[in-house]
């Protein structure tokens, strides 16, 4: 009989009588391609009867094939529902007949890093039993079985939303899993080689219930987050839980990355987590914060959420969205015209400065539907940033259509067209900045709608058209010296 005759009997669906004949008269020191052992074979078809057969037949457990894998390594990677009792059987027999269990394949992984990746819930469970040690890291990312474990919960994504009961049933099974491992020796707080625990993979894919267990806090609710992590994955059940808990709304987060010294609300923000920010603004938490390196409030970080990847997340990124948002935080800020940074002065002149504020996911501009919304809650036409620019100065520095409509607006509420920033500029004077007549088209908005004063000058000592010559605007030249 040959490996071949007992692969085939599986693959053809041969009876029970026909494997076990074809094992028996398989030689223990027959070897197939690439390493392969009859012992593989029956372990790849978790079959613990003719695995019983073999290794009482002299057939060794521990074999290795070309790759490194024992046929604990191979049987790690089967599938088992619908066959746990085999599964758990194949395993015991395979480790009592000293199936070596630290010996590691060619990618460094013991069966254990496998058989907890796949979330081979009853080789865990033998593990378990059988306290076997677990706790070597694989060498190329210095990840341990605990890591692996919760890290491939991300596989359960797809059934959270519509099949909460069997997400929860999952969540379940990785936490005995999980408290399975810890009694082999791995340690929760463990980190792998980019300082990432269990816990941390655990909150990423939501598992709360595993995550709690690995945090030492019997709340599933909190499932053992903190706010910045509550916000991050978007639960609010979790945020209100930790806030009712006694946390600060507005603590930083101390933890380094995108979102170091930001308040649990300018995350929301920056990941347009509506649910998340609703939460945290009943809650308590506060819109006038600024991050302590910057300046900056939860209100630029909404602003800035569409045009940055910098932590952005899966939250729905439409309009409607993001008016509820901005209402939500102007409403925690209490003062539309708070600076929203150390020098960019209101919301509204941010918006009307910002030519790549990006767009929503249904296909609008975030500074027009910022700058309109803004307007609607009463923001200050004249207010000044820190360079002492207003908002139609800032407007008339971009180029563009959205910043001529803007001017428009903004002129059309009265806002002074003569007004100087804090080198003496006026809208005029910035748009006929603009090089190579970019401004060409709001010079003229602003001689259509106003009469502005060429003869002021700027703190260098330069009108509009000495301004427009500087650069390079031949048209705006054109233009002023005919209105002079």
């Amino acid at each position: 009989m040959s490996l071949e005759q007992l692969a085939d009997a599986y693959r053809f669906g041969n009876n029970r009588e026909t494997v076990l004949a074809v094992a028996s008269g398989i030689s223990p020191s027959e070897i197939g391609e690439h390493g392969t052992t009859a012992v593989h074979i029956a372990a790849e078809n978790v079959d613990p009867e003719t695995l019983e057969l073999l290794l009482s037949n002299g057939h060794r457990a521990g074999s290795t094939d070309e790759y490194g894998r024992t046929p604990l390594h191979i049987l790690a990677i089967q599938r088992w529902e619908g066959r746990v009792s085999k599964m758990a059987e194949c395993t015991d027999l395979l480790l009592s007949h000293r199936c070596p269990p630290s010996r590691r394949d060619d990618s460094g992984r013991c069966f254990y890093h496998i058989a907890a990746d796949m979330h081979n819930f009853p080789m865990i469970a033998i593990i378990g039993q059988r306290k076997v040690r677990c706790d070597a890291l694989i060498e190329s990312s210095g990840m341990n079985a605990l890591h692996l474990l919760c890290e491939g919960a991300s596989r359960y994504d797809y059934i959270r939303e519509s099949r909460p009961q069997e997400f929860v049933e999952k969540d379940s099974m990785c936490r005995k899993m999980a408290e399975w491992l810890v009694g082999c020796g791995i340690d929760p707080e463990a980190e792998t080689r980019i300082g990432r625990r269990a816990i941390d993979f655990a909150i990423e894919n939501r598992i709360k219930i595993t995550s709690a267990f690995l945090g030492g806090d019997g709340s599933v609710v909190s499932g053992g987050m903190d706010l910045p992590q509550a916000v991050i994955v978007n639960d609010p059940e979790a945020i209100a839980a930790i806030i009712g808990s006694g946390a600060d709304p507005d603590a930083l987060c101390d933890e380094k990355g995108d979102y170091f010294g930001m308040t649990p609300l300018m995350i929301a923000c920056r990941r347009m987590a509506l649910e998340s920010a609703e939460a945290l603004i009943s809650g308590g938490a506060s819109g006038t914060c600024t991050r302590g390196t910057d300046g900056t409030t939860a209100l630029y970080h909404l602003l800035k959420s569409l045009s940055s990847t910098v932590g952005t997340g899966p939250n729905g990124r439409d309009s409607q969205r993001l008016l509820r948002m901005l209402d939500s935080v102007v409403t925690a800020q209490g003062d539309v015209d708070l600076p929203v940074s150390e020098d960019a002065g209101s919301a509204l002149c941010f918006v009307c400065g910002e030519d790549r504020l990006g767009s929503t996911s249904d296909g609008k501009p975030v500074r027009t539907i910022a700058f309109d919304r803004l307007l609607s809650r009463g923001a200050d036409v004249d207010a000044r940033d820190g360079r002492g620019m207003t908002p139609l100065i800032r407007a008339c520095g971009v180029p563009g259509c959205e910043s001529e409509n803007i001017v428009c607006t903004l002129l059309e509420m009265d806002a002074d067209f003569d007004a100087r920033d804090g080198d003496g500029m006026t809208a005029v004077m910035q748009a006929a900045s603009i090089p190579r007549d970019g401004g060409l088209d709001i010079v003229k908005t602003l001689f259509d709608m106003c009469g502005p004063d060429l003869s002021v000058r700027d703190s260098k000592g330069r009108d509009a058209l000495e301004i427009a010559a500087d650069s390079d605007s031949k048209g705006v030249l054109s233009f002023l010296m005919d209105r002079r």
